[in-house]
């Protein structure tokens, strides 16, 4: 359940094994606490926690102007996946919801990695650190907490999982309510320079 983070190594790098983002079929990138920074464009490289590199752009399309394009490389700097990152303001924290393109349920709805957001530093020189709560049960023992089971195909086997599931609002309420115990840093990563 919680597996890597950041589905810029999250939900298809459940694959590397990097310990704290959660999955959710709930998407709580609602328009009301969708935050976009401009700075937050560019080159980023892992440092301590975090597997590779990744650049980040902003989201094109209809509905994307919130959003950031983002493309995640392996320490061999083959590209291991790419998708869309949501930063979400709630209260006085910030935290991410992520897609990765081409992962979704058996019956095609989206998966998304969520989880507690740190951005610091100066303008092309961020530092993004994620956080997760220190055991997988002190999120999803809690009774509070909704999930369920879904399935996906994986190199054509169908393999089940368990992912949040409750109300947007109920989830972003939560998630404000409990930031201070996500405390777990489960990846970094230093930003660069600009996008291109």
């Amino acid at each position: 359940m919680r597996k890597t983070w950041w589905a810029l190594s999250c939900l298809v790098v459940c694959v590397l094994a990097i310990p704290g983002c959660y999955e959710s079929l709930t998407n709580i990138a609602t328009p009301d606490k969708v935050v976009f920074y401009d700075d937050l464009v560019g080159k980023y490289q892992a440092v301590d926690l975090g597997i590779g590199r990744l650049t980040s752009e902003k989201g094109v399309g209809k509905g994307k102007d919130k959003t950031y394009g983002y493309k995640q490389y392996d320490e061999k700097d083959a590209l291991a996946n790419k998708g869309t990152l949501w930063i979400i303001k709630l209260d006085n924290e910030h935290f991410y919801q992520v897609s990765v393109d081409g992962y979704e349920t058996l019956d095609g709805k989206p998966v998304y990695a969520i989880g507690r957001l740190r951005i610091e530093g100066k303008p092309g020189a961020k530092t993004l650190t994620g956080f997760a709560f220190k055991s997988d049960e002190a999120f999803f023992g809690d009774s509070l907490v909704k999930t369920v089971e879904y399935e996906h195909v994986d190199g054509g086997e169908k393999t089940k999982h368990r992912a949040l599931s409750m109300p947007p609002e109920k989830l972003q309420a939560y998630l404000a309510l409990r930031a201070a115990e996500m405390t777990e840093p489960v990846l970094k990563y230093k930003q660069t320079g600009p996008a291109r």
